[in-house]
């Protein structure tokens, strides 16, 4: 009678042996296919991130210059005249603050406050400054003069 029962669990114990080694078959798939579904997410990832990059420029700190308080401090006020002049029309004082948050920020951003080019005054000659000096002053019609 013991060996009976020793050649049954034996019998048990093989026909476990198989189920295990079925299941742990079947796992390693599952795993295998999981491994390789994550490989082709991340080439997809790597290749969208490419094909963006080479369209649309990332916005990153490392290549958005750097700001300055006054430039930070003028955007926000223009944006608050900008959100009331889309409401209203602009009181004097907010206009006068609009101007002058404009030539700030240029200033800041070393640009020209002028809508003239720099320097396009210069490109006249000295010939032509003199000749310009010399010539005589056209008469003005003064109604104070008569």
């Amino acid at each position: 009678m013991s060996e009976d029962v020793a050649d049954i669990s034996l019998e048990q114990l093989k026909r476990d042996l198989v189920s295990l080694n079925r299941e742990n078959q079947a796992a390693i798939k599952t795993i295998e296919k999981l491994l390789k579904d994550i490989k082709n997410k991340n080439d997809e990832i790597a290749s969208l991130k490419s094909l963006l990059s080479k369209s649309v420029p990332l916005i990153t700190d490392a290549s958005k210059p750097e700001t300055t308080p006054e430039e930070q401090i003028a955007d926000l006020q223009l944006a608050s005249l900008l959100a009331a002049a889309q409401k209203r029309v602009l009181t004097l004082e907010e206009t006068r603050m609009y101007d002058l948050l404009v030539k700030n920020k240029r200033l800041a951003q070393e640009k020209s406050n002028s809508n003239q080019p720099k320097g396009s005054f210069r490109d006249v000659s000295e010939i032509d400054l003199i000749k310009i000096a010399s010539s005589p002053k056209p008469k003005i019609n003064d109604p104070r003069s008569k």
